[in-house]
């Protein structure tokens, strides 16, 4: 995948990230402090790849800073934060944010390009931590992880997170209608692909990976020593959500987890359920996969599956329902 300008798949409108923000699942608190105690060593320089609008360092340097501040420890510090996105408009929101103004002591540098192309004027070898929030199923997973690992420096930690669709709780007539609707939404996109859409084999690609979570995130041996991964949320079957339609459809992904890495499992992670949600607030949150024409101009909303699922919570579950997101995290320490 290279840097396209404003034609990469998963494009939104500076404007829109505040609407983004608002309307996705905030990253917890407890994430960030687990992935700064699994850090070793310094911590001056942070990278993230794949920064959409920089929610995902906003929330690490805020947490980062506030430990910084109770240890007075000089060397988790960070003063120089690298972000890269290979979308024009998704890395001048970044630049929007992140101004000295608004975070004194931090020099930010900005790069549009890829997870899997190194940043201009970074010495290998040289970051101390790199994230990839919501970003790195869009990558080709083999290269994207081989810069990453000659970027960071020994010892250096790699984290990612991802949060793919949402299902319902402890209603399976409702979380199945839900999945008609993300069922509808693929089809929608299909008619795009049919008609030239250059995104499909990137976006076909990020379905297979978001299949499992983050289990095809490949650590060679040879660069990685301990890994760490984190599944919570997922449904009785064990499967995450649409993975058999999504197989069915794109194809299976590879499977990277290997002996010996630490594998936990969270039954339920309620930082990732939203009780009591609506209808509308759901639209809001459709609108946030990427500000799709067939959801922006009300298409999706016309459909046979969401006036039947729009029927089914207003008319027999009161108007409102538990959604909640299954959640992968990894984390990796560069040797």
């Amino acid at each position: 995948m290279t840097a396209d300008n404003n034609d990469f798949v998963f494009s939104v409108k500076t404007d829109n990230w505040d609407h983004y923000a608002r309307f996705r699942p905030s990253y917890p608190e407890s994430m960030w402090i687990s992935w700064l105690n699994f850090h070793q060593g310094p911590l001056e320089s942070l990278m993230d790849v794949g920064t959409g609008g920089g929610v995902g360092a906003a929330g690490l340097l805020a947490v980062a800073a506030a430990i910084a501040r109770s240890s007075s420890n000089s060397k988790q510090q960070i003063k120089h934060v690298y972000l890269s996105d290979p979308n024009q408009d998704n890395l001048a929101a970044a630049k929007k944010n992140f101004t000295a103004e608004n975070y004194p002591g931090i020099k930010f540098h900005f790069h549009c390009g890829p997870a899997e192309e190194a940043f201009p004027d970074v010495a290998p070898g040289s970051i101390d931590m790199l994230i990839a929030c919501a970003s790195i199923h869009w990558t080709d997973i083999d290269t994207a992880m081989g810069t990453i690992a000659q970027t960071l420096r020994s010892g250096g930690t790699f984290g990612a997170v991802v949060y793919p669709q949402p299902t319902i709780k402890d209603d399976e007539e409702a979380a199945n209608a839900l999945a008609q609707v993300f069922e509808q939404r693929r089809r929608f996109q299909d008619v795009l692909d049919a008609e030239g859409d250059r995104t499909k084999s990137i976006r076909a690609r990020a379905y297979r990976n978001l299949s499992v979570g983050l289990d095809y995130v490949p650590f060679d041996a040879s660069s990685w020593q301990t890994v760490h991964r984190r599944t919570a949320n997922l449904p009785r079957d064990g499967k995450w959500p649409l993975r058999d339609s999504t197989w069915a459809h794109y194809g299976k992904p590879n499977i990277a987890v290997r002996e010996g890495e630490e594998v936990e499992l969270v039954e339920h992670d309620d930082w990732w359920s939203r009780k009591h949600y609506t209808v509308d607030q759901l639209k809001e949150f459709f609108q946030t996969l990427g500000y799709e024409s067939f959801v922006m101009n009300g298409e999706l909303w016309e459909t046979e599956a969401f006036k039947s699922f729009e029927k089914l919570i207003r008319e027999e579950k009161r108007g409102s329902f538990e959604l909640i997101w299954p959640a992968a995290t990894v984390l990796g320490r560069k040797k």
